[in-house]
């Protein structure tokens, strides 16, 4: 039986497909009639741009809260680590300009239903935590196979 070996980074071509995924989502949903799921699509974006480009790991990235970045020093504090140690890493300016476009995105932080509330923190830099399903389906429509979320 041969095991199936996940890619951990992406060839040009993929990533170049990828975007092209994700920015038709964003030109999908017209802003005046459906501002919400615009900043969505747009969130998304932005969300793969810093996993691509910060080196931090998927649960680093979704525990990040904004108290914990200082454009001014370019570190972010990352708290929840692979090894429980809390450790900083250096913002480049491609991560700081995707967390300042998702801060100023706003992005409306909504329960599922009555009976299953939103948990995240509401400092949390990313609105959602779970990525799983969007994902997935942006790298079948750019024909990724065998692709992680890095790291």
């Amino acid at each position: 039986m041969l095991a199936t070996v996940l890619n951990v980074s992406l060839l040009p071509d993929e990533e170049k497909r990828l975007r092209k995924v994700l920015q038709k989502n964003i030109d999908a949903h017209d802003p005046i009639k459906h501002p919400e799921l615009r900043k969505q699509a747009i969130h998304r974006l932005l969300e793969f741009e810093v996993s691509l480009k910060s080196g931090m790991r998927r649960s680093e990235q979704y525990n990040l809260r904004w108290a914990d970045l200082d454009f001014e020093r370019r570190i972010m504090r990352l708290r929840k680590t692979k090894n429980g140690k809390p450790r900083n890493a250096f913002v480049i300016d491609d991560v700081a300009d995707a967390l300042k476009k998702l801060r100023d995105l706003d992005l409306e932080r909504r329960d599922r239903s009555g009976s299953q509330p939103n948990m995240s923190p509401k400092d949390v830099v990313f609105a959602k935590a779970d990525n799983k399903k969007w994902w997935q389906a942006a790298l079948d429509d750019a024909k990724i196979k065998n692709y992680r979320w890095p790291r």
